[in-house]
């Protein structure tokens, strides 16, 4: 099992984060990518960051594309599918083993009309990774901060949608990048989707959120709708500390010993600047050796 965080945590070049990671032992990134970078892939020196990877002795885990891969703007689909496929050949080519990413929603369809859109544009992109042996990950994010309302915006954020994901795209290239946090809020047990998808989980992305349970009573589980002041504003829940938050990492932790988990952790979160994530990396990495009850378990 090897720790790593997301490379959109914080500001700053990913050469500095590969560095950064070196200096505070975690070994693997997942490397944020957004569509403007991926168009400059090209003029890339991949040469040298996998220099630097192997001196720091740090992989990437993942390249991580999280845009809306079934909106309704039928150019920005296919650049989004284009730039997926792209992701892969480059992913193949450096001996990256993953991409992480959404699914989306049509926000114009159905549920049931975007499952065959799903079928028709996300099948062929997994049946071409899977053919690289590529890994295709979907975070289970709900997204409500594309939609105005902050309703759902993916049809990938439940159990139930997971189970008509995977009977129609049964590959066994396509998982999860698991995320508790993106649970708890909708009253879902992550501990019972941890264990009843644990074949399906590529990653774990460790992010931590505090329920406020008074504000939860007055806003409901969709979050403020006429006071919201930003798309992030659902006024109930908010980002904290590693297990200073509402979510059981302990017991998850527990879990994945149990399983002898060997696959990624992968810290989320969001600093203003590099002190403030340098400090939480180091708490976070501490609070999950302590969790895990030895020093070496993340190698």
């Amino acid at each position: 099992m090897e720790l790593g965080f997301l490379t959109s945590c914080f500001d700053g070049s990913l050469l500095d984060k590969v560095h950064l990671a070196n200096q505070l032992n975690y070994s693997q990134l997942e490397v944020s990518l957004t569509p403007s970078s991926i168009q400059r892939l090209s003029f890339f020196d991949t040469q040298l960051l996998n220099s630097e990877l192997f001196e720091n002795e740090v992989r990437i885990s993942s390249l991580a594309y999280y845009q809306n891969i079934l909106t309704e703007q039928k150019r920005l689909r296919q650049m989004h599918i284009d730039n997926l496929y792209a992701l892969i050949d480059f992913a193949f080519e450096n001996g990256i083993p993953q991409i992480s990413t959404f699914i989306g929603r049509d926000a114009s369809k159905s549920i049931a009309e975007n499952f065959t859109l799903l079928d028709s544009l996300v099948r062929p992109i997994v049946d071409h990774a899977e053919q690289l042996k590529i890994k295709i990950a979907i975070e289970n994010c709900s997204m409500p901060s594309w939609d105005k309302n902050g309703f759902p915006a993916t049809i990938s954020y439940s159990p139930e949608l997971w189970d008509e994901m995977f009977s129609r795209i049964p590959n066994q290239n396509f998982g999860l990048n698991f995320d508790p946090s993106h649970l708890i809020w909708q009253k879902i047990d992550y501990t019972k989707a941890l264990t009843d998808y644990y074949d399906r989980i590529f990653n774990i992305h460790v992010k931590e959120v505090f329920v406020e349970t008074d504000n939860l009573s007055r806003y409901g589980i969709f979050g403020k709708q006429i006071e919201r002041e930003h798309p992030y504003d659902f006024g109930w829940y908010r980002p904290a500390p590693l297990g200073l938050g509402s979510i059981d990492w302990r017991t998850i932790f527990e879990t994945l010993k149990e399983k002898n988990y060997s696959k990624d952790l992968t810290l989320e979160f969001k600093s203003e600047n590099k002190s403030e994530a340098e400090q939480t990396l180091i708490h976070s990495k501490k609070y999950i050796e302590e969790c895990f009850n030895r020093k070496d378990v993340l190698t």
